[in-house]
């Protein structure tokens, strides 16, 4: 009986070590991303071995992170979409099937606690020869799934009684076969960990100081033999409950501190919405606004085309029925003609032929002198429209109070109104004594505001400001600023010095005028002109000058500079403000920036030049520095408003106003496309025969045009409409006489050159008479073509016979 008993002792001992074994190798088969075993292994190129759906997903994740797809353990590259091909580990598959049938037979065989019950009575008590030994090991029926044994019934109902283990759960061994890796509750794997030692499954009994973790009694004989630990966990944990209240004291202040801090970003986030709503609806009544101005604009486009197409329709009827009078006149003749050369019909003949052929002759005449064409083209008819809005800027802002300051229009000089000028003993220049200040002088600024949309602004008086900006001192005295109709402001002040200076306008602190308005308080004594103070015959680098052949137009440049056409070469010649050379523009032939024949030259307020080229039929733009830009009209061009260009000038509001004396009017284009015309051939005023040139006075309310054939100069408003004209003088013999080119000086003159009579007539802008410029001895003239006036005085002649400029004193 005893020799049965150590045989079964020595078998049980013999189960115990295999259970030990299973372990291991149930650890060398578990997957080490999901922990469980393996589910269909794959072993990679790098010999590691995980389950397929493990490694997918490990994949999977690489390519979201755009990284590259390696091993999860060594990081050995892994080829790309090729797990497929990846061989199964049928080995380790084997094995798992032969772990998961020893498991089934362990388990059917005996109980754990039993067994171990049994291996702890060996121990305490040596088994003696001839006794008898317990050998009632019960079979097991369940599973504990937290102390992962298997239990009988007995063993069972014992172990849920013991209070420590009443919360395990324990299920039948037949479903644990089914599913041999239950799903545990998160609460019930987190009280495993907590108690149990994951290197060896035992008690954490210990408290290591030196890795301040806890260790189970096998960890302080193995990894932690060396370290400092301590079994009184009580003791261990009063310490570490006092520093973690110590450590953490703070918590509750910045968690205080951390949910103010919510509550205000949830009021922000509350007062985002309210004030992006708000916004929204801003935008919302700023569209309507700008759809209620484009509805009225269209109206009033509208409503223009119409009156333009009833007074054209009614117009051309009138032709209509002129024509149509002659073609019965005609068709009656024709019809008596046909009646009388039949041969039956001889005294008839004899009788009507002398009538007949009188009438013909008549008939012919009338026919010689109608105009058959209309006298309207389609294009004369088109209403130009202003441009669709485009809300580029600023949505939701006051889009309707805040001009656009580049439509905005301003002088580019201010304009001397009145002046208590006296000229200076050397005659040629005003005395300047700024300590002698005249009261009676004003100057006059105009600028003309406009919204983002080209609609006027109104009623922004008080919030327009003028300031000196080249000196330190207050140099305005007084400004007063008066409104007119369409945004046009006009700024009055009387300056505390007598000196050149420069203006800035402001509205609401926004920087109105991107260039400089000027004051010229040097005004030229213009009844008295010295000798010449300068002769430029010559151009070029010094090293190989050009003579000045035929200068014919003038014009001044933004910053003083003198631009001279010359004739023979067809170049325009640029010097700076000294009258010393600095470059050409353009050179003879057809196409982009040459010219045949240039008859107006002009310079805008950006500095860009205009040249008109009249038998190219085109004007052509420029930088200054000679750089070609576009070109309106020439070859090709639609309609004959481009036919016959002669010279132009250019509003601040880069209108062109073009001289065309062939047919006796003058045309206006606005962003490079006709807009009007106005003038007809004719004697009586607001009529012309062959204009030459014309000039816009500072504050662009007055156009002046020189009316060749008729011997005057005529003053209208840039629409067109008459205003005066200019050619007798009271109380003096000259008049004018074949008025060529006109020019507007700075100070607020008019300087017309008269063909006939060789000279330069001075007037003011209400057209009274100043001064003659005639040649006489020590400024022969001959054949005046320009003349301009610089910013200081000098004024500046063409003297083409003479093939030379001219500057005067």
């Amino acid at each position: 009986m005893a020799d049965d008993a150590g045989r079964e002792t020595l078998t049980r001992t013999s189960s115990l070590e295999q259970s030990e074994e299973l372990q291991q190798i149930e650890e060398e088969i578990t997957c080490s991303i999901c922990g469980n075993l393996f589910n269909d292994p794959k072993t990679i190129p790098c010999l590691h071995t995980f389950c397929k759906c493990c490694l997918e997903g490990s994949i999977e994740s690489n390519k979201k992170m755009a990284v590259d797809v390696s091993c999860p353990l060594c990081r050995a590259p892994l080829p790309r979409d090729e797990i497929a091909s990846i061989p199964t580990n049928f080995t380790i598959k084997r094995l798992i099937e032969i772990l998961q049938k020893k498991k089934k037979d362990k388990m059917a065989s005996e109980c754990d606690n039993c067994h171990i019950r049994w291996r702890n009575s060996l121990t305490t008590k040596p088994i003696k020869a001839g006794t008898e030994v317990d050998t009632d090991v019960a079979s097991a029926s369940f599973w504990c799934v937290q102390c992962e044994k298997c239990l009988c019934e007995k063993c069972l109902d014992a172990h849920s009684q013991w209070g420590e283990f009443a919360e395990h759960k324990c299920i039948a061994i037949e479903e644990f076969v089914r599913n041999p890796k239950p799903v545990l509750s998160s609460a019930a794997l987190q009280l495993k960990e907590l108690e149990l030692c994951k290197h060896h499954s035992k008690a954490l009994d210990f408290y290591c100081k030196t890795c301040r973790c806890l260790i189970c009694h096998y960890c302080t004989a193995k990894d932690h033999k060396v370290h400092e630990y301590e079994d009184k966990l009580t003791e261990v944990a009063d310490e570490e409950r006092e520093e973690v209240k110590h450590i953490t004291a703070p918590l509750e202040e910045m968690l205080e501190r951390v949910r103010r801090a919510v509550k205000e970003l949830e009021n922000t986030e509350k007062q985002i919405e309210v004030e992006g709503e708000a916004n929204i609806e801003k935008i919302r009544a700023t569209y309507d606004e700008v759809h209620k101005l484009l509805k009225q604009q269209e109206e009033e486009a509208i409503d223009k085309a119409n009156a333009i197409k009833e007074s054209f329709k009614k117009r051309n009827a009138a032709q209509k029925d002129e024509v149509k009078f002659l073609q019965n006149d005609l068709a009656t003749c024709d019809e008596f003609r046909t009646k009388i050369l039949e041969m039956d019909r001889t005294r008839l003949l004899l009788t009507y032929s002398d009538w007949v052929k009188k009438r013909v002759v008549r008939l012919k005449r009338e026919v010689d002198s109608t105009s058959f064409d209309p006298e309207f083209k389609a294009v004369d008819i088109v209403v130009r429209c202003p441009e669709p809005v485009e809300f580029i800027n600023n949505l939701g802002s006051e889009m309707f109070d805040v001009p656009c300051l580049q439509n905005c229009i301003f002088s580019q000089y201010a304009h001397i109104v009145k002046s208590a000028v006296r000229s200076s003993s050397f005659g040629n220049l005003l005395s300047l004594q700024p300590a002698k200040v005249d009261t009676t002088d004003q100057i006059k600024v105009t600028v003309i505001l406009r919204d983002r949309f080209g609609f006027p602004v109104t009623d922004q008086s008080n919030d327009l400001e003028i300031y000196c900006n080249d000196k330190d001192e207050d140099f305005l005295q007084d400004p007063v600023i008066t409104e007119r109709s369409n945004g046009e402001y006009h700024i009055w002040y009387n300056p505390k010095a007598r000196e050149n200076h420069s203006l800035q306008v402001y509205w609401k602190e926004h920087l109105v005028n991107y260039e400089e308005i000027k004051a010229l308080m040097t005004v030229r004594n213009y009844t008295h002109f010295g000798q010449p103070a300068k002769i430029i015959d010559k151009y070029g680098p010094s090293n190989m000058t050009v003579q000045l052949s035929e200068p014919n137009l003038l014009v001044k440049g933004p910053n003083n500079e003198v631009i001279v056409y010359d004739h023979s070469t067809k170049q325009l010649v640029v010097f700076d403000k000294q009258f010393q050379y600095s470059h050409v523009i353009g050179e003879t032939g057809d196409g982009n920036g040459k010219f045949r024949c240039v008859t107006g030259i002009a310079v805008d307020r950006n500095g860009y030049l205009y040249a008109v080229d009249c038998v190219l039929h085109c004007i052509q733009k420029f930088k200054l520095s000679g750089e070609f830009i576009s070109q309106l009209g020439g070859e090709g061009t639609s309609g004959d408003n481009m036919k016959s260009p002669f010279s132009l000038v250019v509003s601040q509001s880069d209108e062109l106003f073009v001289c065309d004396s062939d047919k006796h009017s003058i045309k206006v284009f606005q962003y490079d496309s006709f807009a009007y015309s106005f003038g007809q051939h004719g004697t009586e005023p607001g009529s012309f025969n062959c204009p030459q040139d014309l000039a816009l006075n500072n504050s662009e309310d007055q156009l002046f045009i020189s009316d060749h054939c008729n011997d005057r100069v005529q003053v209208f408003t840039p629409k067109g409409k008459f205003l005066r004209i200019f050619d007798t003088f009271p109380g003096v013999v000259f008049r004018l006489k074949s008025p060529f080119r006109i020019h507007y000086t700075p100070d607020g003159h008019l300087l017309v050159i008269c063909k006939d009579t060789n000279c330069v007539v001075v007037l003011k802008e209400d057209g009274t008479f100043v001064h003659a410029i005639e040649s006489r001895r020590g400024r022969r003239f001959s054949d005046l073509c320009g003349v301009v006036v610089m910013d200081d005085g000098q004024t500046v002649i063409t003297d083409k016979s003479n093939s030379r400029l001219v500057v005067l004193q």
